[in-house]
Protein backbone atom coordinates (compact mmCIF):
# COMPACT_ATOMS: atom_id res chain seq x y z
CA UNK A 1 0.00 0.00 0.00
CA UNK A 2 1.13 3.56 -0.90
CA UNK A 3 -0.22 7.21 0.29
CA UNK A 4 0.71 10.52 0.94
CA UNK A 5 1.04 12.40 4.29
CA UNK A 6 1.23 16.28 4.87
CA UNK A 7 3.09 17.41 7.98
CA UNK A 8 3.20 20.92 8.97
CA UNK A 9 6.35 21.66 10.85
CA UNK A 10 7.54 24.80 12.27
CA UNK A 11 11.24 25.59 12.23
CA UNK A 12 12.99 28.45 14.26
CA UNK A 13 16.68 29.54 12.85
CA UNK A 14 18.66 30.30 15.93
CA UNK A 15 21.43 32.53 15.61
CA UNK A 16 22.89 35.84 17.16
CA UNK A 17 20.76 38.56 17.49
CA UNK A 18 20.77 41.36 14.68
CA UNK A 19 21.64 44.90 16.01
CA UNK A 20 20.18 47.14 18.32
CA UNK A 21 17.70 49.66 16.64
CA UNK A 22 19.37 53.26 17.23
CA UNK A 23 20.47 56.12 17.24
CA UNK A 24 22.63 55.68 20.61
CA UNK A 25 20.97 58.46 22.63
CA UNK A 26 23.69 59.85 24.86
CA UNK A 27 22.23 61.88 28.29
CA UNK A 28 23.44 63.40 31.71
CA UNK A 29 26.92 64.08 30.32
CA UNK A 30 29.42 64.87 32.50
CA UNK A 31 33.26 65.38 32.30
CA UNK A 32 33.47 61.67 34.33
CA UNK A 33 30.15 59.81 32.72
CA UNK A 34 27.05 59.42 30.37
CA UNK A 35 24.29 57.69 30.11
CA UNK A 36 23.74 55.29 26.76
CA UNK A 37 20.00 54.14 25.81
CA UNK A 38 19.35 52.68 22.91
CA UNK A 39 16.31 50.21 21.24
CA UNK A 40 16.14 46.05 21.16
CA UNK A 41 16.88 44.55 18.16
CA UNK A 42 14.38 43.35 15.65
CA UNK A 43 15.09 39.71 15.22
CA UNK A 44 16.51 38.04 18.64
CA UNK A 45 18.19 35.31 16.45
CA UNK A 46 15.15 32.97 17.86
CA UNK A 47 16.45 32.92 21.33
CA UNK A 48 16.02 35.14 24.04
CA UNK A 49 18.09 38.19 24.52
CA UNK A 50 20.29 37.31 27.90
CA UNK A 51 22.05 41.03 27.92
CA UNK A 52 23.54 43.84 26.23
CA UNK A 53 27.90 44.20 25.34
CA UNK A 54 28.42 47.67 25.68
CA UNK A 55 32.04 49.03 24.93
CA UNK A 56 33.96 52.15 24.72
CA UNK A 57 36.76 53.33 22.63
CA UNK A 58 39.00 56.03 23.83
CA UNK A 59 39.31 57.78 20.24
CA UNK A 60 43.07 59.07 20.96
CA UNK A 61 43.44 54.95 20.17
CA UNK A 62 41.08 54.58 17.25
CA UNK A 63 40.02 50.62 16.76
CA UNK A 64 41.13 49.53 20.47
CA UNK A 65 37.98 48.82 22.19
CA UNK A 66 37.33 48.26 26.08
CA UNK A 67 34.54 46.62 27.52
CA UNK A 68 32.51 48.23 29.53
CA UNK A 69 30.21 45.84 31.18
CA UNK A 70 28.72 42.76 29.45
CA UNK A 71 26.13 42.21 31.82
CA UNK A 72 23.22 44.79 30.87
CA UNK A 73 20.33 44.12 31.17
CA UNK A 74 18.16 47.03 29.88
CA UNK A 75 18.38 49.14 26.99
CA UNK A 76 20.48 52.17 28.44
CA UNK A 77 23.39 51.88 30.93
CA UNK A 78 25.34 54.86 32.87
CA UNK A 79 28.88 54.55 31.83
CA UNK A 80 31.34 55.77 34.57
CA UNK A 81 35.38 56.46 34.67
CA UNK A 82 35.29 58.74 31.41
CA UNK A 83 38.19 61.23 31.29
CA UNK A 84 37.35 64.76 31.13
CA UNK A 85 37.52 66.13 27.89
CA UNK A 86 38.22 63.04 25.27
CA UNK A 87 36.33 61.66 22.80
CA UNK A 88 35.13 58.08 22.91
CA UNK A 89 32.88 56.09 20.76
CA UNK A 90 30.64 53.63 22.21
CA UNK A 91 29.17 50.04 20.80
CA UNK A 92 26.43 48.49 22.00
CA UNK A 93 25.81 44.36 20.81
CA UNK A 94 22.84 42.65 21.25
CA UNK A 95 23.74 38.58 23.17
CA UNK A 96 21.84 35.52 23.57
CA UNK A 97 22.77 31.85 23.69
CA UNK A 98 24.86 31.43 19.98
CA UNK A 99 26.55 35.32 20.97
CA UNK A 100 26.89 38.75 20.35
CA UNK A 101 25.06 40.12 17.54
CA UNK A 102 26.45 43.05 14.75
CA UNK A 103 27.01 46.29 16.98
CA UNK A 104 25.24 49.23 16.91
CA UNK A 105 27.58 52.07 16.74
CA UNK A 106 27.29 55.55 19.00
CA UNK A 107 28.38 59.02 17.61
CA UNK A 108 31.55 60.76 18.76
CA UNK A 109 30.83 61.66 22.58
CA UNK A 110 33.21 64.51 24.09
CA UNK A 111 33.30 63.89 28.16
CA UNK A 112 32.22 66.98 29.07
CA UNK A 113 29.68 69.17 31.07
CA UNK A 114 26.54 69.75 28.80
CA UNK A 115 26.77 73.24 28.60
CA UNK A 116 29.71 75.86 28.31
CA UNK A 117 30.43 79.56 29.10
CA UNK A 118 27.81 82.29 28.46
CA UNK A 119 28.60 84.68 26.20
CA UNK A 120 29.46 88.46 27.45
CA UNK A 121 26.91 91.10 28.50
CA UNK A 122 26.02 94.10 26.77
CA UNK A 123 28.67 97.19 27.72
CA UNK A 124 27.50 98.02 31.25
CA UNK A 125 26.04 102.04 31.50
CA UNK A 126 25.76 104.11 34.53
CA UNK A 127 23.08 105.97 36.05
CA UNK A 128 22.16 108.45 38.87
CA UNK A 129 25.81 108.60 40.15
CA UNK A 130 26.19 110.21 43.54
CA UNK A 131 29.15 110.34 45.87
CA UNK A 132 27.90 106.74 47.31
CA UNK A 133 25.94 104.85 44.98
CA UNK A 134 25.43 104.79 40.80
CA UNK A 135 23.36 102.67 39.19
CA UNK A 136 24.49 100.38 36.54
CA UNK A 137 22.56 98.56 33.38
CA UNK A 138 23.38 96.16 30.97
CA UNK A 139 21.89 94.14 28.67
CA UNK A 140 21.83 90.43 28.79
CA UNK A 141 24.11 87.79 26.80
CA UNK A 142 23.11 86.69 23.59
CA UNK A 143 23.93 82.96 24.66
CA UNK A 144 23.19 81.62 28.13
CA UNK A 145 26.18 78.82 27.35
CA UNK A 146 22.84 76.32 28.21
CA UNK A 147 21.90 77.18 31.60
CA UNK A 148 20.50 80.15 33.54
CA UNK A 149 22.55 82.52 34.24
CA UNK A 150 22.93 83.00 38.26
CA UNK A 151 24.62 86.30 38.14
CA UNK A 152 27.27 88.95 37.42
CA UNK A 153 30.83 90.19 38.40
CA UNK A 154 31.16 93.99 37.60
Amino acid sequence: NSGAADVKINVTVIGKPSKPIGPVKVSDKTPNSCVLTWEKPEDDGGLPISNFLVEKCDMKAPGQWAKVSAAVRKTSYKVTKLTANCTYMFRISAVNYSGAGEPLMSEAVVATWPFGVPTAPGKPATSDVTKESATATWSVPEEDGGSEILGYIL
